[in-house]
């Protein structure tokens, strides 16, 4: 199953994301999380701190 989420006014919080890697991974499902951007060498770091919290809940991988 994939789930898309779009950027907007409905845009999932941190605290709901990382609910829902816990979700998943309680029936043993993988989540992939998507960055819909090109990133620049100068924004890599502002990335790893964005995608830390997720990681540690327990994220899979990261789709840039």
């Amino acid at each position: 199953m994939i789930l898309r989420i779009t950027v907007g006014d409905n845009d999932f919080t941190e605290e709901e994301l990382i609910a829902c890697i816990r979700y998943a991974h309680i029936f043993n499902r993988k989540v992939y999380l998507t960055v819909n951007t090109l990133v620049k060498e100068r924004e890599m770091c502002e990335l790893y701190s964005y995608l830390k919290p997720f990681y540690e809940a327990g994220l899979d991988g990261v789709i840039v």
